[in-house]
């Protein structure tokens, strides 16, 4: 039998690409396999040469061995990835070999899945004197943390509880949002000092009630609390321990 055509006899797949069919960046789980088959679909043992997987069609980018030897008809591949900067992208793949006619894939979708926060967004007030936010009043620029891969691809599907907290100091309002599409934003934190001048950070953590993976705690930019006064208190008051019947001992 002589080959007139490559085929996918098999497709890549990832367990992990709970919507999709891959996991964009990530070397496929089941690695696709080639075949070089004649009219009928059977296999040519005999031939020689190699097999080409490029992409077809729906701009993803392709890593990894894309050219591997025929071998009892059959073209295995081993490291193959394939990565979009959007969630949910359909892509297919050409397989492709001397003068065989080429085999396309139907479509495949490439699924992000997250496995960093990241603080798109960093907390701040405009013209702050000395420091970066004040203490005691809403943010100016508020907070906005995303669930996104290692390629900084944001996973639209991920929909847990981010919550945010402070290393120090008092962290008010509302601290924690359901992301959507990835995305938790933040809308009127306040951070209270307790000391002028004080260096903190925000720390994001991935709550455990959602639908994604649990993703690592991440710490913010860190941030200086300007503390501006904006009354006089009496921090002392005068007191006399001869005033026996009150609090001061009159003309001493």
């Amino acid at each position: 039998m002589i080959a007139i055509q490559t085929a996918f006899a098999t497709l890549p797949t990832d367990p992990d690409a709970s919507n999709g069919d891959i996991v964009s960046g990530k070397p496929f789980a089941t690695q696709p396999i080639l075949e070089a088959r004649d009219a009928n679909g059977n296999v040519d043992v005999d031939l020689a040469g190699s097999a080409v997987i490029s992409i077809e069609s729906g701009g993803a980018s392709l890593a990894g061995t894309t050219t591997q030897p025929w071998s009892n008809g059959r073209a295995t591949f081993d490291n193959l990835a394939v990565s979009h900067p959007t969630d949910g992208t359909p892509f297919t793949l050409q397989a492709s070999a001397n003068e065989l006619a080429v085999a396309i894939t139907a479509p495949l979708t490439s699924d992000v899945v997250a496995s960093q926060l990241v603080y798109v967004q960093e907390i701040g007030h405009n013209s702050v004197p000395n420091g970066d936010i004040l203490s005691g009043v809403a943010f100016q620029t508020q907070p906005i943390v995303e669930a996104q891969d290692a390629s900084g691809a944001l996973d639209l599907h991920f929909q847990d509880p981010i919550a945010l907290s402070a290393n120090t100091g008092t962290l008010s309002g509302t601290a924690a949002f359901q992301a959507q599409a990835g995305r938790a934003t933040f809308t009127d934190l306040a951070y209270i000092a307790t000391a002028d001048q004080e260096l903190f950070q925000l720390w994001a953590t991935n709550q455990p009630t959602g639908n994604g993976d649990e993703l690592p705690p991440k710490a913010s930019a860190a941030r200086t609390a300007d503390i501006v006064a904006t009354q006089i208190a009496f921090a002392t008051l005068p007191t006399d321990p001869d005033a026996s019947n009150g609090d001061i001992v009159s003309g001493k």
